[in-house]
């Protein structure tokens, strides 16, 4: 059964679905979600900026060299990355 299919038998049995159901059905399906064909990343759907290449590094350690000098160059001074990496 397609997902087009199973959303229309749902709304069929149970009546209008919510945006957040049709979403769940969107994003979850285990055959034809979004996620369970990988996502994100160079030949899927998008890339963050991060994957486009090496300019992106490049731009936030200017960025975070700014922020050190700026505090007066302390000699303990931690960055903490926050953002996806793709070995996790």
């Amino acid at each position: 059964m397609t997902l087009e299919q199973k959303i229309k038998t749902k709304i069929k049995e149970y009546g209008a679905i919510s945006f957040s159901e049709f979403m769940k059905f969107a994003l979850y399906d285990e055959t034809e979600g979004f996620y369970a064909h990988g996502g994100a990343g160079r030949k899927k759907d998008f890339i963050t900026s991060p994957e486009v290449g090496p300019l992106f590094g490049k731009l936030i350690s200017q960025a975070i060299d700014k922020c050190w000098i700026e505090f007066g160059k302390p000699s303990h001074f931690t960055f903490l990355n926050a953002g996806r990496d793709q070995e996790l």
